[in-house]
């Protein structure tokens, strides 16, 4: 089987209904909530990410925004031996077709294999390389540090910090913002 965007042990494919059972117990859990709440699927809602829980209704909702080509894209990452989903990944381009806001994220259980170093690169790649894209923004929680050190490696340059943005865990957190430039992915991608 060949996919559009696929790498040695993995392929991106649409989530579908099929699928919903295995996000709402990921995405409903401790560990991931306030990891997996897409920016526009907040702003579609105007909802707060730190006390939503994810229902069927929700999860549906999420797909028509990252199946909608003139806003988002999200597709689940698959391991291809097996078909499991190891994760997501989205990206929102609707305020701004040169800016996007990437998104991706692992599932716990899934973590520490190499994934995201498989998968990461390859679909930066192809955003710059296939839509008017000058800019790829992530938003990493303030204690995600392999996280930061990740997109550091690929190239990504910290570019601020959102204070306070998400409350969990009894706390206020801040979100740390790094980005790239298309020329500045060119650089990386030579090397």
């Amino acid at each position: 089987m060949t996919f559009v965007l696929e790498t040695e042990r993995t392929y991106c494919n649409r989530l579908i209904e099929k699928h919903i059972p295995v996000l709402l117990e990921v995405w409903n859990s401790s560990e991931l909530r306030y990891m997996t709440m897409n920016r526009s699927f907040r702003d579609y809602y105007g909802s707060n990410s730190h006390i939503m829980i994810y229902g069927e209704r929700d999860i549906t909702k999420i797909f028509e925004i990252w199946d909608d080509p003139l806003r988002a894209r999200g597709f689940g990452i698959f391991n291809k031996e097996t078909h499991e989903l190891l994760g997501h990944v989205a990206y929102d381009f609707g305020w701004d077709p040169h800016f996007i806001v990437f998104n991706l994220v692992i599932y716990p259980k899934n973590r520490q294999n190499g994934y995201a170093k498989e998968v990461t690169p390859y679909l930066i790649g192809e955003i710059f390389n296939n839509l008017l894209t000058n800019n790829i923004t992530v938003f990493i929680d303030e204690d995600e540090i392999i996280a930061m050190k990740f997109v550091e490696t690929l190239g990504f340059k910290p570019s601020g910090v959102i204070k306070r943005e998400t409350y969990r865990g009894g706390k206020f957190r801040n979100t740390h913002c790094f980005d790239i430039l298309k020329r500045e992915w060119r650089n990386v991608d030579a090397n």
